[in-house]
């Protein structure tokens, strides 16, 4: 009986990303966004990361997003803590403008029944110039099944995260991630991922579908 539970949350679980992925293609623009990320150790509980996030709009035809991250993070038993900066290219009205993104991250781990779970709060500060500054708030939740299943060891997950901008003090964004993780080895990870993100902007919600990538090396 208990080896029978894990597959049929699996065989649920899958359903919906199936429903979710015929539901969204329904409006708005279609993307592609890639990560490719380095994590190096410098010590037993703390490590250098380094990330490169290449997305890809209009049907994914059209670069319109490049970023660059460099973060710290220090492991505190079922918990972690770090910081980091983030060096953005984003198009604005056919013109890539420059972010600067200095953040610290708090995140706390653990399990409920059959995920694993990861609950991130990310702060950051992002510097402008040619709009005003402004604080945003990042509040992801991620559950993992415990379960790998076949031959590959697939562990499918679901995310969701919030973002809070503190000028106007309003939710601005919203990030539901349905997704699949293998470990090729103990030194490279992949995740492929469906992603479906809604935006306010001139008090309209704009929604975009994603076919994401995110390829971790670990040293």
């Amino acid at each position: 009986m208990c080896k029978s539970m894990p597959r049929k949350e699996i065989i649920l679980i899958i359903i919906f990303i199936l429903s979710s992925y015929l539901y969204a293609f329904d409006n708005d623009d279609f993307q592609f966004w890639y990560t490719q990320s380095e994590e190096f150790k410098f010590s037993k509980n703390s490590k250098i990361s380094l990330e490169e996030e290449l997305r890809f709009g209009d049907n994914t035809d059209h670069l319109y997003y490049h970023h660059h991250d460099l973060g710290i993070l220090f492991n505190l038993n079922d918990s972690n803590f770090g910081f980091g900066y983030r060096h953005i290219y984003e198009e604005k009205k056919a013109k890539f403008k420059i972010e600067n993104e200095p953040y610290v991250i708090y995140a706390y781990k653990g399990k409920i029944g059959i995920f694993n779970f990861n609950h991130r709060l990310r702060l950051e500060y992002r510097h402008f110039d040619y709009q005003p500054d402004c604080w945003r708030l990042r509040d992801k939740l991620d559950l993992i099944l415990l379960t790998k299943f076949g031959k590959l060891k697939i562990q499918p997950y679901f995310s969701d995260e919030v973002f809070l901008n503190f000028q106007n003090k309003s939710f601005s964004q919203n990030r539901l991630y349905l997704g699949l993780l293998r470990n090729l080895n103990k030194n490279l990870k992949i995740d492929f991922y469906y992603l479906l993100q809604h935006t306010i902007s001139k008090e309209k919600w704009k929604k975009i579908n994603v076919l994401g990538t995110k390829i971790k090396l670990i040293f």
